[in-house]
Parts: C-alpha cells; sequence; structure tokens
C-alpha cells in the first residue's frame, strides 16, 4: 500500500442548477482527510448564470431564491477555496465537479483549482497486494478481496456519513469512504 499523506488530502463535491452545459455551481463543500473538519458554501448566481433545472432542485432542495438570498458571492466563495485548500490534493467522486469549479474560477478570472477523480485515490491507498510468481488465481483472487472491501468501505460510510445531495455532507461522505477502505484494506 503506498504511503498516504492524509493533511495534504480534501474531499470536494458541488451541488449545482442542473446537469447542462450552462450549468454552474450553487452549493460547494469540502472536508479534510486528516480532520474531517467540513465546510460548505452557498454560492451566489453570477448575473450571466441563468441556468435552473427543477429536477435538480427537487435532488438537492437549494432553491433559486435561497442562493439569491444567503449565497456567498463567486469571488468570496473562490477566495475562501484558495485560502483554505491551498496546498491539498483535491478529489471528488464526479466529472462535473471539476467543471463547476472552473465555472466559479472563470467567472472570477482566477485560474481553477484542480480536482482528481476520488476512484484514483482509493485506488492508490487500496491496490491489492498481487503476487509477483504472477499466479493468475492468487492476482484474481486478491481482485476480488479488493473489491469487497471497497464495497464494505462505501457501505459503513453510507451508515455513518451518508451522502444527502448537500455539498458537505457528501464530501464528508467521501472523507468516510477513505478512511473505512483504509481501515479495511489488508496491510
Amino acid at each position: 500500500m503506498a504511503t498516504l499523506s492524509l493533511e495534504r488530502i480534501a474531499l470536494i463535491d458541488c451541488e449545482a442548477s442542473s446537469l447542462r452545459e450552462g450549468s454552474y455551481p450553487i452549493e460547494i463543500g469540502w472536508c479534510f482527510a486528516d480532520t474531517g473538519e467540513v465546510e460548505s458554501h452557498l454560492v451566489a448566481p453570477h448575473a450571466d448564470w441563468t441556468d435552473w433545472d427543477p429536477e435538480a432542485e427537487a435532488v438537492h432542495g437549494i432553491t433559486r431564491r435561497v442562493l439569491v438570498d444567503r449565497g456567498l458571492a463567486i469571488d468570496v466563495v473562490a477566495s475562501r477555496m484558495r485560502t483554505m485548500l491551498n496546498g491539498r490534493q483535491l478529489y471528488a467522486d464526479g466529472t462535473w465537479d471539476q467543471r463547476w469549479i472552473n465555472r466559479l474560477f472563470d467567472a472570477v478570472g482566477l485560474p481553477s483549482l484542480v480536482v482528481l477523480p476520488f476512484d484514483d485515490l482509493l485506488e492508490s491507498v487500496a491496490t491489492p497486494q498481487i503476487d509477483s510468481r504472477h499466479d493468475w488465481l492468487a492476482e484474481e483472487l486478491a481482485r476480488l478481496r479488493h473489491a469487497a472491501a471497497l464495497d464494505e468501505a462505501y457501505a459503513r460510510a453510507r451508515l455513518t456519513a451518508p451522502p444527502t445531495h448537500r455539498a458537505g455532507a457528501d464530501a464528508k461522505y467521501l472523507c468516510e469512504v477513505l478512511h473505512q477502505a483504509l481501515k479495511l484494506m489488508p496491510q
């Protein structure tokens, strides 16, 4: 297993206006892998951000009116992210998260933060130990144990930090999956 520096990792999640091309972030949350500390912010829509999907609203439960009334300005959110996430590797479980973070930073004219796939993080800490003699049966059994341990990590995380389609809670869920995977992987 690779050595992992949890103090350099943050799990991040975004809720968005829709899953269409014109979508934008409406809530961004992160969780520090070392402390479990969670921070989340509603994002007030930029004047050019008009896309809205009532079906997405039904999933995350955040209305556009709430964003206008209680969301932070995009420059405030971007600045807070730069301050809090500086020096950390960011991981998200969806491919859209990078797009939404790019959209936020593009709107304020700053280079975006880079978000890596959560699956890559899990693979780096939970790679099965394969017998160097190239025994196909041993390799297959190691892969099966690996898959079962990851399934168990996700199941345990759902019990302790269930995903809710809110950015902070979902980032916390990813953090819990990571911690459970670390506990369950054979050393």
